[in-house]
């Protein structure tokens, strides 16, 4: 099959699927209602939402500039750049990650190994920033017996992983000029025995975490609608736990269901708990999706770049 085809056909596929949840989760709002509780809106804080987001940016580029290896480092202001486009790409591709790997690695101090550990250590460091939000909604709220089950496997998950890289960090502490991509890969987890480092990148991570809850809680004082303190927890835990495997480009629908369901089961209306998902998700998407399009513009990033066939065969677009 031509890499063209193969391109619109996985679109196509991703984008129907996101547009059947997006039209599964309206079915039953009342339009009227619907445009109403939108225009009761409070801007401010809507706008106080998306700054708090905007800032996610900024905390990973702190992140991964100390999971780097001081040996290949780069400027704040180009692994800025990096972190905008890798995070615009996997907000709007199911496929982003696989890019992010690349993007970050095509830089000649970085590497495609040294970015795949990053990205490794990105993700072990957000499950275990996920952790304590967990811990802290099985404690306030009693959960359905599949919600405590899906916990439960997520951090027993998260505890191996993390026991697996720990080991793999200290076993291939010592790198050799002839060592094989494994090794290399491991190698570069070194982080994960610095307990410094470590720290400042899992620190880094909660900031995420908590600038996720704080716009949820933003955008429901925005329509005047006030649940309990621990409901922003309730919705980080169940969009997370819905979204860990990216199926649709952006979680479209996905993220929806998951807000709507949550919203409901808190006792809110179908219209109410559509148009706080809704509100969410764009709050969650815009900040994070357009720096890495303005920059995408400017280095003449192409779309055949984004697609597995541009990441696998190298294909650059600058």
């Amino acid at each position: 099959m031509k890499p063209r085809i193969q391109r619109i056909l996985i679109s196509f596929t991703t984008l129907l699927c996101g547009g059947a949840f997006v039209v599964w989760c309206f079915r039953k709002v009342d339009p009227l209602l619907f445009l109403e509780q939108i225009t009761r809106a409070h801007l401010v804080f809507i706008a106080l939402a998306l700054l708090v987001i905007f800032s996610i940016l900024w905390l990973n580029t702190i992140q991964w500039k100390w999971l780097l290896s001081e040996k290949h480092l780069l400027s704040f202001r180009k692994l800025f750049e990096v972190v905008a486009v890798c995070t615009s790409v996997a907000n709007l591709i199911p496929w982003g990650h696989t890019f992010s790997i690349y993007y970050l690695g095509k830089n000649k101090e970085v590497g495609k190994t040294m970015a795949l550990s990053v990205f490794t250590m990105d993700q072990l460091l957000g499950g275990i920033a996920k952790l304590p939000i967990f811990l802290l909604v099985s404690l306030f709220t009693p959960l359905p017996h599949w919600l405590q089950t899906s916990i439960q496997v997520f951090v027993i998950s998260v505890l191996v992983f993390g026991l697996v890289l720990f080991f793999l960090s200290h076993f291939f502490r010592n790198l050799e000029s002839n060592s094989h991509f494994i090794s290399k890969w491991a190698h570069y987890l070194h982080p994960l025995r610095d307990w410094k480092r470590a720290s400042v990148g899992l620190l880094m991570m909660f900031g995420i975490k908590f600038c996720e809850i704080v716009a949820i809680y933003l955008v429901q004082i925005s329509f005047n609608i006030h649940l309990p303190l621990w409901a922003p927890l309730l919705l980080v835990t169940t969009t997370n736990l819905a979204t860990t495997l990216p199926i649709t480009p952006g979680n479209l629908g996905i993220y929806h269901a998951a807000s709507i369901f949550t919203y409901q089961w808190l006792g809110l209306n179908t219209t109410e708990a559509t148009v706080l998902a809704l509100f969410h998700h764009l709050v969650y998407v815009i900040p994070l999706i357009i720096p890495g399009y303005f920059y995408s513009i400017r280095l003449g990033l192409r779309w055949k770049t984004l697609t597995p066939a541009g990441v696998q065969t190298g294909t650059r677009g600058v």
